[in-house]
């Protein structure tokens, strides 16, 4: 038997230092964080168990290098086979800094390894790196973001025979510096998306970049019959926090279309 050694720096922080360990069984991370110095976390998947790491609430996995000894933290699979799955909920972040994640299981329903959906956080800084599997499609991203938030600084994402989007992100912005798309169909797919790249690197992918659409505002309209809501008023919220605090403006647009005609939203 091993010895785990574990350093609690705080409430709800847990450092290990150049510790293996693997997980058998469902690990959620809400509101608490675990940090990965050097440590390589193996997640033991099956043809029969298929244990899930779930980041939530606060929760938070930092996947970073050993100050001590120097050794690159680690987060894979037992073996690439049996991919670990990886659920990033409402409030949880996943910060790679310096270490690496790699056998993250594919997702048919998401097309997807690493969803980033609403509320949810991917941050990668100082060569952090991010390994996808072989795809079956183009449409495989190994990393998406959808309503989600991405920060990325000096770091690579790469991907496997040329297969697969390395980055697809859709309805949401980001933050996106010096970033490195390897070995992918598609490096960067943004799909009705605002990410800001500043840096891109794309070495033997059959596209580096493809932009299709982008984010638009809701439609408004008088009528309950087109727009499927009740007759009253309606309130309408637009989030613009993605963009705020990132730039030094935020330019605000919409476009009105008058067909005419006179009514009150209660009467007519």
């Amino acid at each position: 038997n091993a010895t785990l050694t574990v350093m609690q720096t705080s409430p709800g922080i847990y450092e290990f230092d150049s510790t293996p360990m693997t997980i058998s069984a469902d690990l959620h991370l809400d509101g608490c964080t675990i940090y990965l110095q050097g440590s390589v976390m193996k997640v033991k998947s099956s043809a029969t168990n298929s244990p899930v790491l779930t980041l939530s609430n606060g929760g938070k996995l930092v996947v970073t290098t050993s100050v001590d000894t120097g050794a690159v933290g680690s987060l894979k699979a037992m073996t690439s086979t049996y991919g670990l799955h990886l659920d990033i909920q409402d409030g949880g972040t996943l910060e790679i800094d310096g270490g690496e994640v790699r056998d993250v299981a594919q997702d048919a329903t998401t097309n997807s390894a690493i969803l980033v959906g609403d509320g949810a956080t991917l941050t990668m800084m100082n060569n952090g790196l991010i390994y996808g599997a072989s795809a079956s499609s183009d449409e495989m991203a190994t990393v998406k973001v959808d309503g989600g938030t991405i920060s990325v600084d000096d770091s690579s994402i790469i991907n496997t025979g040329n297969t697969g989007t390395a980055l697809w992100v859709e309805q949401s912005g980001g933050n996106i510096n010096n970033i490195i798309v390897k070995n992918a169909a598609v490096g960067i797919q943004a799909y009705n998306g605002a990410p800001q790249v500043d840096g891109f690197t794309s070495t033997d992918n059959t596209i580096g970049i493809d932009v299709y659409g982008g984010m638009s505002l809701p439609t408004i309209y008088r009528s309950t019959l087109l727009s499927g809501k009740a007759t009253g008023w309606e309130t309408y919220g637009i989030d613009l926090s993605t963009y705020l605090g990132t730039g030094d403006y935020l330019q605000v647009g919409a476009n009105s279309i008058y067909g005419g005609g006179n009514a009150h939203p209660m009467y007519n």
